[in-house]
Order: C-alpha cells, then sequence, then structure tokens
C-alpha cells in the first residue's frame, strides 16, 4: 500500500508540473533559491533563532533589496517599451532602406539572380519578428510574473519544512526498496 501511494504521489506531481504551465521552472528556481539559502538558514537557526524565523529573515532581506531594484528600474523599463513600441516602423522603415542599399550594392557586385528573394525574406521575416514580440511581449511579462511569484513563495516552504517532507517522502517508501 506504502508503495503505490509513493508512486501515485510521485505520478500526480510529475503531472502536476508538466501540465502547469511554468511550474516546472519554478521549482528548477525554488530548488537553486534553496540550496542557495539554505546554510544561511541553517547558521541562523545554529545561532537560536526558530526555523520560522532563520527562513523568514533572508527573505525580509531580499524582498527588501529586490523591492528596490525593481522600482528603480522600473518606471524607466517601462517608458523605453512605450517608445519602442511607438517608434518601432520608424525601426522598420529604417532597416528596410538600410537593407534596400544592400541590396543595391549587392546586384552591382554580383549581378545574382537569387538577390531580390532573399533581400525580400529577410525584410519580411524582420517585420514578422517585430510585430510578433511586440504583441506577445505582455503574454511575455505575464509567464515571468508568475514565475517571480511562484520562485519565492516554493522556496519559502522548502526552506521552512523540507526537512519533513523528505523525512516523510522517504518514511513512504517500503525498507525492501532502499
Amino acid at each position: 500500500v506504502k508503495l503505490f501511494f509513493f508512486l501515485g504521489s510521485l505520478v500526480l506531481l510529475f503531472l502536476l508540473i508538466t501540465k502547469v504551465d511554468n511550474l516546472l521552472v519554478s521549482f528548477l528556481l525554488a530548488f537553486v533559491g534553496y540550496y542557495l539559502l539554505a546554510p544561511i538558514v541553517d547558521f541562523l537557526e545554529r545561532k537560536n533563532l526558530s526555523r520560522l524565523w532563520a527562513t523568514t529573515l533572508p527573505f525580509l532581506v531580499l524582498s527588501f533589496f529586490g523591492f528596490l531594484l525593481v522600482s528603480s528600474f522600473s518606471a524607466e523599463t517601462f517608458e523605453q517599451i512605450k517608445a519602442l513600441q511607438n517608434q518601432y516602423p520608424q525601426y522598420l522603415d529604417a532597416a528596410n532602406k538600410l537593407i534596400s542599399q544592400l541590396e543595391a550594392i549587392y546586384k552591382n557586385l554580383l549581378a545574382s539572380p537569387y538577390g531580390i528573394e532573399f533581400i525580400d525574406k529577410i525584410k519580411n521575416n524582420m517585420a514578422d519578428f517585430g510585430q510578433t514580440f511586440l504583441t506577445q511581449l505582455p503574454q511575455y511579462l505575464s509567464k515571468s510574473l508568475t514565475v517571480t511569484i511562484m520562485t519565492p513563495f516554493l522556496t519559502f516552504f522548502m526552506l521552512l519544512d523540507g526537512r519533513q517532507f523528505v523525512r516523510g517522502l522517504l518514511s513512504l517508501v517500503p525498507n525492501n526498496f532502499f
């Protein structure tokens, strides 16, 4: 019974990680955060702080510095993204002019019949890339926001209850499978 419960838990965890968007990335980053912060938490715990406070203090300090970092760069970043969206047609026109000039030089030097299709493909690909990037930028930002929220949450609980969780998982495995 323990073996089936253990295997069922592993299968359920695997399905959950693969089906929920960005949960695997959050778990991997949480493991990295766990291994980076575990020595600090253990040190604070040896200094007679409870496990809860030894875990909370590094998170408060990192949250404070993270807030300062994000608040100092967020306004400028959003302004630059808006400026890029507004000026994208001008950048595209300038790039098309540059490509047309290169096309003229290419035709004069090599007199190749393949130049026109190649240059047109470059122009179309540049326009498509810019349009998709700018339209999908909010989607990329929302996905990164989920990872940004989930990773500290998972790291905190890994640091707080990680030992008991591993012991509980190992207690489910029958002794003859060790």
